[in-house]
């Protein structure tokens, strides 16, 4: 957020959302000002407590669409909530606001760290687990890399990925601004001084997510991804972490990525998807 703040000259405000003086999530707003009209932006939120039940939930929503989506004032909302996907999230009403989620919604996959190294292993599918083991015995030699330098290498090879394979990834400039702002981890596989895979990890809270990830003709071949994935996993797991994030999982983006991180026996998750203020409607009755 800092970072496209800083980018595209936003405004951020952040906001304690209470009920009845009991505090129940936290929301962050983007905006940018036109003249008169407000553009405002809710990115996979608001955060819930655990304590907030599923019609407090209701209205928190219809809260936030009262100020930020209000026409008379000028004010245009779009947001993605972090809530999932199901009949009863991806549409809202009450007697004068009706709104619904639409694609994309956001598709990913979480691995429960709290597992010992023995289950994490035996839940990989057995193609997976096979190139893992495969890529044990080659001599591949893993390493941190955690300076500037590093990360501008990782960026720049990801971004060369993304033109010679035509696919859409994190913007680099925003990537980069976010993760020096943030604490992050590259891990990085040699065959003797010979870079052949890098993979880029943020972590922030008991969570980590990952976010970039290059390999060359030799990585693929030496099965390189998924040594560094899993001693990601096993990195993450002795540091306390209680989930990895596996950061996007959509077949219909990239089948070839698709499968193989599904291939590590995750948790599927998929998210509502994205409100604008040109999706809103009325509902009349027949």
């Amino acid at each position: 957020t800092e970072s496209q703040k800083e980018l595209y000259n936003l405004n951020v405000d952040r906001y304690l959302i209470s009920i009845d003086h009991t505090p129940k999530g936290i929301v962050q707003v983007l905006s940018k000002k036109f003249l008169f009209l407000s553009i405002n932006r809710i990115n996979r939120g608001p955060l819930f407590f655990n304590e907030c039940d599923n019609q407090e939930k209701k209205l928190v929503l219809l809260e936030i669409f009262k100020i930020f989506n209000n026409y008379k004032k000028l004010n245009f909302l779009s947001f993605s909530p972090e809530m999932k996907f199901n009949e009863e999230n991806i549409l809202k009403n009450s007697k004068d606001k009706n709104f619904y989620f639409n694609l994309p919604n956001w598709k990913s996959s979480t691995i429960d760290l709290k597992k010992d190294e023995f289950e994490l292993k035996s839940q990989l599918d057995s193609k997976w687990r096979n190139m893992l083991n495969s890529a044990l015995k080659e001599n591949i030699h893993v390493k941190e890399e955690n300076n500037e330098n590093d990360l501008d290498k990782i960026i720049r090879l990801n971004l060369k990925d993304q033109i010679d394979k035509n696919y859409k990834g994190i913007d680099s400039k925003i990537l980069k601004s976010f993760l020096l702002r943030s604490n992050y981890k590259i891990l990085s596989a040699y065959v003797g001084d010979q870079l052949i895979s890098s993979i880029c990890i943020s972590l922030h809270g008991t969570t980590a997510t990952y976010l970039v990830g290059w390999s060359n003709d030799l990585g693929r071949k030496k099965k390189s991804m998924n040594l560094l994935l899993w001693k990601s996993l096993l990195y993450l797991k002795n540091k306390g972490y209680n989930y990895f994030d596996l950061g996007g999982l959509d077949k219909g983006v990239s089948s070839g990525i698709y499968r193989f991180k599904n291939g590590m026996g995750g948790k599927n998750y998929k998210l509502v998807g994205n409100y604008s203020y040109l999706s809103n409607f009325r509902i009349f009755n027949l």
